[in-house]
């Protein structure tokens, strides 16, 4: 039982550390789309810059939003992962 507890929380703080990397580069990403537009609000994030904002940015959502507001995000979030993988598919 606790091999398997240790398994367990190294295999969900990796994923936790490989979906904050991702959505640090997906903000960045998104960001350079604007180009001069977006680096007056929001300059290009260096470095740890990125998956830091994208940290904050995702946890101010959890801590201010209210309970309709984030089921609504999950459901968009969660259709874009089924779409995602589904394209993966065909």
């Amino acid at each position: 039982a606790n091999v398997a507890f240790v398994l367990f929380t190294v295999f969900q703080y990796l994923l936790l550390v490989a979906y904050i990397s991702q959505g640090g580069a997906l903000l960045n990403n998104f960001l350079a789309l604007f180009g001069d537009a977006a680096s007056t609000v929001l300059p290009h994030l260096e470095g740890a810059a990125a998956p830091a904002a994208f940290t904050l940015g995702m946890g101010a959502l959890l801590t201010l939003g209210n309970k309709r507001m984030l089921e609504n995000v999950n459901n968009v979030v969660v259709t874009l992962v089924l779409g995602s993988f589904s394209a993966l598919l065909l």
